[in-house]
């Protein structure tokens, strides 16, 4: 139904009337953000505004503590030729179906 409205918007709606304006700016009103509020502190200016929710999201997507395992000083051997084929061979299909039934049970 939405869909519907869209296609005959598009189709006739914009003709410069009160109701697409009235539209346009309902529509301008609930994309916007007037403030943020983060950590219970309130940001009304834009540029502050950016650079909270940029930091916040740094912050949430970056890893604070370093918790992988260095490998730099372990000594690691050198694949074979035959092992390598090995490792890239295409699973079979009993392998993923022991792999699965492995999980669920």
């Amino acid at each position: 139904m939405r869909q519907k409205l869209r296609a005959l918007w598009l189709k006739a709606g914009d003709r410069n009337t009160k109701f697409f304006h009235r539209v346009a700016n309902m529509r301008r009103k609930f994309n916007s953000m007037s403030f943020v509020v983060v950590d219970g502190v309130q940001y009304d200016a834009l540029p502050d505004m950016k650079s909270t929710i940029y930091n916040f999201y740094k912050s949430l997507l970056s890893e604070s503590e370093p918790w992988r395992l260095k490998v730099d000083s372990l000594p690691l051997p050198l694949l074979r030729d035959s092992h390598k084929v090995f490792i890239e061979m295409p699973f079979s299909e009993d392998e993923v179906t022991k792999a699965l039934l492995d999980f669920f049970l």
